[in-house]
């Protein structure tokens, strides 16, 4: 998986940062200490950074990363710190943001309500969250093996103990890439959120 994950990085090092990054900037109070879960080739960290932040980048795979923060600090910018760490088992430092995007659902299905627990569990009262989550819609549905799927509703269920500043629902058609390298097509279902959790009094 490893090999995978490096080649998809470099494949996306100069990507745009996402939509939902770039909504989180709306709502985020600035500054703010954000840990990205799953942060690939680190463009939304980046986009993060440049916006007044700083980061814990974490990921199984932190070679570009590690590339990117030595770019970062060749121009005295010295917001990004790296982890490498399974986004699942690792435990939580005190951020103000959670940020998760295209990383939660690549869980298998009956493992993902215990996963979700453990990590949501440890989420302080106040603290935003932003995250990417797949639609039962999505072509890669029966793949229950490898990926967790969502509804609308439980995706809501999800987010009870959350204000819930954002959420979208999309479906597109568009790539993916196989563990060869080759990019195919794909429809994709997805829900963005942003929340922020309830203080409980």
């Amino acid at each position: 998986m490893s090999s995978y994950d490096k080649k998809f990085h470099e494949k996306t090092k100069n990507e745009e940062p996402r939509a939902l990054a770039k909504k989180l900037m709306e709502v985020l109070a600035n500054p703010s200490r954000i840990i990205d879960l799953g942060a690939g080739a680190g463009v939304d960290a980046k986009h993060f950074i440049e916006n007044g932040h700083t980061v814990i980048a974490v990921d199984r795979e932190t070679t570009v990363l590690e590339d990117l923060k030595i770019e970062l600090s060749n121009k005295n910018i010295n917001g990004l710190e790296v982890v490498k760490a399974d986004l699942y088992e690792m435990k939580l430092p005190q951020v103000d943001c959670v940020y998760a995007s295209f990383s939660l659902p690549f869980c298998p299905t009956q493992l993902f309500e215990q996963k979700w627990h453990q990590l949501e569990s440890q989420i302080p009262n106040g603290a935003t969250i932003a995250m990417i989550f797949f639609g039962k819609n999505d072509s890669w549905a029966e793949w229950t093996e490898r990926f967790t799927f969502h509804s609308k509703s439980e995706i809501e269920t999800l987010f009870k103990a959350y204000d819930l500043l954002y959420l979208e629902e999309l479906e597109n058609e568009g790539t993916s890439m196989r563990p060869n390298g080759e990019i195919v097509t794909k429809h994709w279902h997805t829900f963005s959120v942003i929340g922020r959790k309830k203080s409980i009094i």
